[in-house]
């Protein structure tokens, strides 16, 4: 199994690439009419056999040529010689040709696989799923107040570390990983990771009464991330009392088997027509995770031309300051915001026209909001 989150990423690209390489020249089904073949070239392997497998099957009628050569009825006995296998698509050829470059012509009838193709694609899938496997976290069979976690090797920074796995991570009443009392019925976001000794670690989000107003827990340095698990209190508002957990309640958080986040994410609204000044034209936009705004973007269908249009960020209704300016004479322009903009999900963003161009003639404004 790899051994580290590099080789993990590593070899999940070898396998997409591996598991395609034993079918690169059988791209095609049996076919209902016969395909001209003239573009496909060879080499006659070094050692024995010294044999090549046709991209298709031939058409025994209309036979192979290769040019040099001679088709013999039996194995062939001296250079300049080949045999074909019609029923498999494979072509022998005498030592004395072994590493020469060939170019079989032929009429294809589709792809044919053989056993050894279909055991390379088991074993890729073999590892395929050996990797997966690594910290899997997932619910139990029968929900109940725990989740399991699946054994897995990797390293942090020099240092290899082994997670033995636990089939029976509890965070209800008495568990080891019991969660902290809630309100009742609030829902809390719950981060298991692996440190660099190899221990199961739990950290417990800001609790909220829906799901989507959880502040979740960050991610320590140096340790490993393994899930999220959304958890809800049962109605009695105890420690580890939690309702049961299902499958739809963690969300896996394993780095090796994800590609990275992008640095910035995107947030449009549109304004049609022409701006009206301290009009309030968006609000009530509540984020899912708490975010930093760091740039706004202003295009407009039709230019301002007298004077500059401005559109300013609200937080929960109240000016920030924080203002994207469209000048006159321009169909777009960007403003990056310093200092930046934080939210949290509890905070509420809006947008408001702070100026507008006297000369009335900027319309369509599309406003673009860049945040991480």
């Amino acid at each position: 199994m790899p051994t580290t989150l590099i080789d993990l990423k590593l070899d999940l690209r070898a396998i997409t690439k591996e598991m395609k390489d034993p079918f690169a020249e059988l791209e095609y089904n049996r076919r209902d009419s016969l395909q001209y073949i003239n573009d496909e070239y060879k080499i006659v392997p070094s050692s024995s056999p010294y044999r090549i497998r046709l991209r298709e099957l031939p058409d025994k009628e209309n036979g192979v040529t290769i040019s040099g050569y001679t088709e013999s009825q039996a194995f062939p006995t001296q250079t300049g010689q080949f045999y074909v296998n019609w029923v498999m698509g494979y072509v022998w050829f005498h030592s004395a040709d072994a590493g020469k470059v060939i170019q079989p012509i032929y009429f294809g009838k589709g792809s044919l696989i053989d056993a050894e193709d279909m055991n390379k694609v088991y074993d890729h899938l073999g590892v395929a799923k050996g990797i997966t496997s690594a910290l899997r976290p997932h619910a139990q069979e029968t929900a109940n107040k725990s989740i399991r976690i699946e054994p897995g090797s990797f390293f942090i920074g020099i240092t290899r570390v082994n997670y033995l796995g636990n089939s029976n991570v509890r965070l209800g009443t008495g568990g080891e990983y019991q969660v902290s009392a809630l309100t009742a019925n609030y829902y809390n976001k719950i981060l298991f990771t692996v440190d660099g000794t190899g221990l199961l670690k739990k950290y417990e989000g800001a609790q909220a009464q829906t799901k989507e107003g959880i502040v979740a827990p960050n991610l320590p340095a140096g340790e490993v991330p393994v899930c999220m698990v959304t958890v809800q209190d049962d109605g009695t508002s105890g420690a580890g009392t939690i309702k049961d957990i299902q499958g739809t309640d963690i969300t896996d958080y394993r780095s090796f088997l994800y590609p990275p986040v992008p640095s910035h994410r995107y947030l449009t609204a549109h304004l049609e027509g022409f701006p009206i000044l301290n009009d309030i034209f968006f609000d009530g936009h509540y984020f899912a995770e708490a975010v930093i705004i760091d740039k706004i973007t202003l295009s407009a269908r039709t230019a301002p031309t007298t004077t500059n249009l401005q559109v300013e960020l609200l937080k929960n209704g109240t000016a920030t300051g924080k203002i994207a300016t469209l000048n006159a004479g321009s169909l777009y322009q960007s403003t990056t915001l310093s200092p930046t903009l934080s939210l949290t999900t509890a905070d509420r963003l809006g947008l408001k026209v702070v100026a507008v161009d006297s000369g009335e003639t900027a319309e369509g404004i599309e406003i673009i909001i860049y945040y991480s």
